[in-house]
Formats: structure tokens, C-alpha cells, sequence
């Protein structure tokens, strides 16, 4: 591919990137403390918070040798000490219930020192962020916190999971809008300013746009190189896979970046979902 041929590959692969796109996201919410402050008080219906941390892709280490890490999409702390982790979903099977259940663990082990109480310990919220209704159940936000089953009277241990329905359309409810800026192509498009400003910057100027080539080019090039001793044709077909289970891009943009058709890269991902019902 001749380089002006792969640079407006590039441009059309950022200009086609919405906020479900894991590169795109993590640029414009990283340090952007008004932007995921902005985020939180919609989907938490508040109008008071104060989000003093703001980072994406902070990773938790295991303590264990063989124990399995995990990579948050967007960190933040709030004044009182409350912590959040908000996972953006590409994909349904990434927002399993048990994955929830294992980032809340995870965060909650982290927030104690030795000598501290666990009465010490702050509210924690796992906020999963997909493209479709996964609980399906046509509602905005679905909130799970544990209950006592025979009363029905709520544990008040601080843990709060939350899942937010991308599918949902209403725009006139702050939720609606929230949710329909994250599918914009077009920052001009976005009802939150505090959004389209960053994603404005990181798609249409200069600036921007070659930090989002240069991380877009990084990402599929490691990809690549993973699938190259496969051959060719088959080297593609598991690059394909391996951008499929990282969730990073969507199904069309990984189809564009590696120039194979739409159709090859929906039979991978049902491949796949072949391959993780055998395994159930």
C-alpha cells in the first residue's frame, strides 16, 4: 500500500470513529476531568459531582503471579474518595456479568491500605458502557446492587454495578443525548460541548489527528505482526480475530484497515462466538 493510499486509510478510519471506538475514547477522556465529570452526573442523575482523577486505561496488576490483571477504560476519583470505572463495550460478550463482578473485586482490593478499616473502604461503581441492550429490557440504565432476597432490603455495602443501554434513543432525556453523542461521527452533531470539543481535536485537527494515526497505526501494525507467520491471507484472518476480542475497533473499521471484505470479519466474530459456546 503506497503511503498516500495508507494515510487516507487512516483519515477515513478516524473520521469513521465514534466514542465506542477504544483508541478514540481513550484520548479524549483521559485527563478530562469536566468531560467524565459530565459523564457521571448524567448517568448517576446528579449535578454535584466533583471528579478530582481522571485517567484511561489504568491498569490493575494482579498480586499473583498467574492471577489475570485488568486494564480500566476510564478511571476517576471523586472528592470523597468514591471510585469509578467505566468499561466502553464494543461487543456484548465483553460486558458479561462476570467480568463486572471480577473489575469491582478488583478495585475493591486496591482501595485499602494494610492498616486500614474496612469500614474505610468507599463506594466503588462498575459502569458498563455498551453498543446494544445486553439486559434487554428496553431501559436507559439498569442498576444492580445486592439485596437481602427475603426482604428485599439493599446490603449497603458500596458496591454499585451499572449498565448503560447505547441502543437507547430518547434525546430528551440527558441519558438519550449522552448516549447519542457517543455514536456521533461528527463532533458538530454532539448535543455535550465538553465532548465535541475534544473529539473535534482529535479528529479534524492536525494535532490530533496524528496522535490518532500514530496510536491506530501502533495498534494494527502489533496486531499484524502477531498474525504474519500464518501467511497472508491467513495472517489477516487472525489479525482480524485477535482486533475482534480486544474490542478496540469496530467490525467495519478492522474490514478497512486489513482490506478484506465486511462479510469475512462478521464470519470471524460468529466463528468466535461458536468457538466461546463450546467452551460454556
Amino acid at each position: 500500500m503506497q503511503n498516500s493510499e495508507k494515510t487516507t486509510r487512516i483519515r477515513k478510519l478516524i473520521a469513521d470513529m465514534t466514542l465506542f471506538d477504544d483508541i478514540l475514547m481513550s484520548q479524549v477522556f483521559d485527563e478530562n476531568i469536566k468531560a467524565v465529570t459530565l459523564l457521571l452526573n448524567v448517568i448517576l442523575k446528579r449535578k454535584d459531582m466533583e471528579v478530582i482523577t481522571a485517567k484511561t486505561q489504568q491498569e490493575y496488576k494482579s498480586p499473583f503471579q498467574s492471577g489475570r490483571s485488568i486494564r480500566l477504560d476510564i478511571y476517576a476519583k471523586d472528592r470523597d474518595g468514591k471510585v469509578y470505572d467505566i468499561e466502553v463495550q464494543q461487543a456484548s460478550e465483553g460486558a458479561d456479568p462476570h467480568r463486572a463482578r471480577f473489575h469491582s473485586g478488583r478495585i475493591d482490593s486496591k482501595m485499602l491500605m494494610e492498616s486500614q478499616k474496612f469500614t474505610d473502604l468507599r463506594d466503588s461503581y462498575v459502569i458498563f458502557f455498551t453498543r446494544k441492550d445486553v439486559m434487554k429490557g428496553n431501559l436507559p440504565l439498569y442498576h444492580f446492587d445486592r439485596v437481602c432476597r427475603e426482604n428485599g432490603k439493599l446490603f449497603g455495602d458500596g458496591s454499585h454495578i451499572i449498565y448503560v443501554n447505547g441502543s437507547y434513543k430518547d434525546v430528551s432525556d440527558p441519558v438519550g443525548k449522552r448516549i447519542h453523542d457517543f455514536w456521533c461521527e461528527e463532533p458538530e452533531e454532539m448535543y455535550y460541548q465538553q465532548l465535541s470539543e475534544s473529539v473535534r481535536h482529535f479528529k479534524k485537527e492536525k494535532g490530533g489527528q496524528e496522535i490518532m494515526s500514530t496510536l491506530l497505526e501502533q495498534f494494527v501494525q502489533e496486531e499484524r505482526r502477531e498474525g504474519r507467520a500464518q501467511g497472508r491471507a491467513e495472517g489477516k484472518r487472525e489479525s482480524a480475530r485477535r482486533m475482534i476480542q480486544k474490542g478496540k475497533l469496530s467490525l467495519f473499521d478492522i474490514a478497512e484497515y486489513l482490506d478484506i471484505t465486511l462479510e469475512e470479519v462478521e464470519e470471524i466474530k460468529n466463528s468466535i462466538k461458536e468457538e466461546e459456546k463450546q467452551k460454556a
